[in-house]
């Protein structure tokens, strides 16, 4: 796991799972540059949806193995946990 490419929240919250393959981590993808279409391919097989030619950006619920697996790629950029907003 390349843990340069995870924001802060989302590194302690994998030293914190205890099933590796359950889909608990909603997260923010970003690439370097568009999918091309054997990356769209990964990002489809992981359940990332809405994955188009056009975007960068991307949101989904991953297990820790496939933000591992994420992490290691060199077109993701980063990974960041999503968070809930809460009104004041």
């Amino acid at each position: 796991m390349n843990i340069q490419k995870l924001d802060a929240l989302l590194a302690v919250a994998l030293t914190e799972v205890s099933d590796a393959d359950k889909r608990a981590f909603p997260v923010f993808i970003n690439t370097l540059h568009a999918p091309k279409p054997e990356e769209a391919t990964i990002l489809k097989a992981l359940g990332v949806p809405g994955v188009t030619a056009e975007r960068q950006i991307f949101t989904a619920t991953l297990s820790a193995h496939a933000v591992a697996d994420l992490s290691e790629l060199p077109w993701i950029q980063s990974l960041k946990l999503s968070r809930k907003l809460h009104l004041l």
